[in-house]
C-alpha cells in the first residue's frame, strides 16, 4: 500500500504542463454570478443530504441559465444528480436521461473538460455498470487534471470492484489529502479501507470523520466493528447511524431492546420488521443484507435479484462487501456476479 501510495503521490506531484495550468486556472465563464453559483453547488454537493443535493442541482441550473455555454455547470449538475440516484433520492430512469443530456452538452462545449469526463465516468459506473468504460473516463479526467476532485473521490470504487484495493486506497488517500476537511472525502477513505479489508484503518478514519462531523449520516462504525467481531460496539454504531439518518426514537429504542433481549439475530429481525412500517422505499440490497445476517440465503438472493432488476446502485459492491461472505459459495450468487460482470 505504501509503495503504491508513494508512486501515485510522485506521479501527481509532477510539474504540470502549461496547458494543464491554464485549464486549472480557467473559470470557464465571464459571468461572476454564474461562477459563484457553481462554487456554491460544489460545496452543497459535498454534504450529500437530499436537501443539499437538490439545492446543489438548482445552483448549477441557475448558473446554466445565466451562461448557457458554461460547460462546468453542466458537468457539475450531472455530478450532483448521480448521488441523488445512488442514494435513492431520485428515480434512476429520470437521473439517467437527464445526466446523459447534461454530459453530452458539457463535452460538446469542451471535449477536454476534466469535470465532464469525470461526470461521464460516474454515469458509466453508477448508471450503466460499465466498469471498463468508467475507468477509461476517470483516467482521462485525471490526465487532463491530476487533481480533479470527483475522479480522485470515485475512481477508487472502480478499482475496488475490479480487485485492485491497494490502488484504490492510494487514490482515496490522495483525495483526502487534497481536501481533509470534507466529510465526503473523509468518508470515502474510510469506505475504501473497509472494502479493502483494512478494518483498523477504517475504524480510525471513521472516528476522525465523526469527530469533525458528528451528524454526518453516511458514516457508520457498525460495519467495521461487525467485521472485527465486536458486536456490542457494532450495534451501538448501527444505532447511532440510524439516529443520524432520522429513524424515530421509538424505533431506535425497539432495536436496542431487541438486541438486549435476543442478541445479534434479534436486532436484525427487529430491523427487518421495522422496514414494513417505514414510509420511504428501502433499497432491496439493504433488505438482502438483513436476510444474509439472519442466515436466510434464499431471501437474501431473492432481494439481490430484485435489486438487479431495479438496478439498485448498491449492488455493485456485493463482491467486495464482507456482509455477503456467507453467500459466496451459492451458485445463484456466483451467477449474479457474472451478470454484473464482477466475476473476473
Amino acid at each position: 500500500e505504501d509503495s503504491v501510495s508513494e508512486k501515485l503521490a510522485n506521479a501527481l506531484a509532477l510539474e504540470l504542463t502549461g496547458e494543464q495550468k491554464e485549464r486549472m486556472a480557467k473559470h470557464y465563464t465571464g459571468n461572476t454570478e454564474a461562477y459563484q453559483l457553481y462554487g456554491k453547488g460544489v460545496f452543497l454537493r459535498s454534504q450529500m443530504t437530499q436537501d443539499a443535493l437538490q439545492k446543489s442541482i438548482e445552483c448549477f441550473r441557475r448558473a446554466i441559465q445565466l451562461d448557457p455555454n458554461y460547460a462546468l455547470a453542466y458537468a457539475g449538475q450531472a455530478s450532483s444528480i448521480s448521488p441523488m440516484a445512488a442514494i435513492g433520492f431520485m428515480p434512476l430512469r429520470e437521473a439517467e436521461s437527464t445526466n446523459r443530456a447534461l454530459i453530452n452538452k458539457a463535452l460538446e462545449l469542451d471535449n477536454e473538460l476534466p469535470e465532464a469526463h469525470a461526470a461521464l465516468a460516474e454515469f458509466k459506473f453508477f448508471m450503466e455498470w460499465e466498469w471498463d468504460g468508467a475507468e477509461k473516463e476517470f483516467k482521462r479526467a485525471l490526465e487532463l487534471n491530476p487533481h480533479e476532485p470527483q475522479s480522485l473521490l470515485l475512481y477508487p470504487d472502480v478499482l475496488l470492484i475490479k480487485g485492485r484495493p491497494e490502488e484504490a486506497v492510494a487514490f482515496s488517500k490522495t483525495a483526502f489529502d487534497l481536501d481533509p476537511l470534507s466529510a465526503r472525502t473523509g468518508k470515502a477513505l474510510a469506505h475504501t479501507y473497509y472494502f479493502a479489508g483494512k478494518y483498523d484503518q477504517a475504524l480510525e478514519q471513521s472516528r476522525k470523520v465523526l469527530e469533525l462531523f458528528p451528524n454526518y449520516h453516511l458514516i457508520s462504525l457498525g460495519p467495521v466493528y461487525e467485521q472485527k467481531g465486536m458486536y456490542d460496539e457494532a450495534i451501538e454504531g448501527y444505532l447511532q447511524t440510524e439516529k443520524r439518518s432520522g429513524l424515530p426514537e421509538a424505533s431506535v429504542t425497539s432495536l436496542r431492546n431487541a438486541y438486549a433481549k435476543s442478541g445479534w439475530q434479534g436486532y436484525w429481525s427487529q430491523r427487518l420488521a421495522l422496514i414494513k412500517t417505514e414510509k420511504q422505499s428501502v433499497s432491496p440490497v439493504f433488505v438482502a443484507s438483513l436476510y444474509a445476517r439472519l442466515g436466510d440465503k434464499d431471501k437474501a438472493i431473492e432481494y439481490l435479484q430484485r435489486a438487479y432488476d431495479l438496478r439498485d446502485m448498491l449492488l455493485m459492491f456485493i463482491k467486495v462487501d464482507p456482509v455477503w461472505t456467507s453467500l459466496h459459495s451459492d451458485p445463484r450468487f456466483t451467477a449474479l456476479l457474472q451478470r454484473l460482470r464482477l466475476n473476473s
